[in-house]
């Protein structure tokens, strides 16, 4: 198992790539994982939801590792509208930069 771990060292990987890495090697996950909404991450969101609040009247959102939204506080729903669970900021900002400059290719070819 060391050799495997010092492998995925080397690699700078994730915990959950290290446990699939481990896994691949037939070797038992080492690296405990639970849903977001497990009982047991309860002190965790209270910490986090009172970190967005503190930040009020600023947005603030809270990403996991591949850019979705996890939590957002009051004024980020006011500025981005809704519910922002689930929405890959990184691709949302990608979709409203290519309608701008669609947009805007739309209005040169007018000129």
């Amino acid at each position: 198992m060391t050799g495997t771990l010092r492998l995925a060292d080397v690699l700078d990987a994730s915990l959950r790539d290290r446990n699939h890495l481990l896994q691949a090697a037939g070797i038992a996950p080492a690296f405990p994982e639970a849903a977001l909404q497990a009982p047991e991450l309860e002190p965790f969101r209270r910490a986090i939801g009172a970190l967005l609040t503190a930040h009020e009247p600023f947005p603030a959102l809270v990403l996991d590792g591949h850019a979705p939204v996890i939590a957002a506080n009051r004024a980020s729903t006011m500025l981005f509208g809704g519910d922002l669970a689930g929405t890959n900021m990184i691709d949302a900002h990608d979709r409203a930069a290519t309608l701008q400059l669609d947009s805007l290719r739309t209005h040169l070819r007018r000129s």
